[in-house]
């Protein structure tokens, strides 16, 4: 549900003009969800992954009741932490570019070509894998030297995952738990949650 109400409130189209050079729609960052836990995005989550994004390629799909962009990503999984997935799977955001329309679901995880990221996945009803929590279940990994001279793995927030509110002080939200921190420890983190 909470998916069908971002996708009507922040999905955002652009067309581009035949004549027009090459344009980007201008940034609509209005995405605010209500923020999830380490132990609800784990429990809401079929399987979670360390994959990189190798392969990608955006259509129209009718999806709840209307016709809406969709970008198809192919991820090569390196590492099943929870869940059986292994290989490469494809998983569904939505918004994407079809010719010269395009739509941005603010929100939305934002899976990048070649791009290494801790993905908690899920099972839509249609049966295709979708982001757990859209943004909030996308941590892109990035090595970062923290003046040893030898780069650490390490999780950021997905690019548009927009402002979270905690539904009380007391909750440490997902984020708090694996942003900054070193892949292995977040994968140990997970793994206790799960168990």
């Amino acid at each position: 549900m909470r998916r069908l109400i971002a996708l009507s409130v922040a999905a955002c189209v652009f067309v581009t003009p035949p004549s027009a050079p090459s344009l980007s729609p201008a940034s609509a960052d209005a995405a605010v969800s209500v923020a999830y836990t380490l132990e609800k995005l784990t429990a809401e989550s079929s399987t979670v992954v360390v994959a990189k994004a190798i392969e990608q390629r955006s259509e129209w799909l009718q999806l709840a009741g209307s016709r809406r962009i969709v970008t198809l990503t192919k991820l090569h999984v390196g590492e099943t932490v929870v869940g059986d997935a292994s290989g490469e799977v494809w998983v569904r955001t939505l918004g994407g570019i079809v010719g010269r329309t395009g739509q941005q679901v603010s929100g939305e995880a934002t899976l990048v070509l070649e791009e290494k990221a801790l993905i908690f996945l899920t099972r839509a009803t249609d049966g295709a894998w979708v982001v757990t929590g859209m943004g909030q279940g996308h941590y892109p990994v990035r090595l970062i030297d923290r003046g040893t001279g030898s780069p650490v793995p390490l999780l950021a927030a997905s690019p548009q995952v927009g402002t979270l509110l905690g539904r009380n002080a007391r909750e440490t939200l997902a984020q708090a738990r694996l942003v900054g921190k070193p892949v292995a420890d977040a994968i140990a983190a997970i793994r206790a949650v799960k168990r």
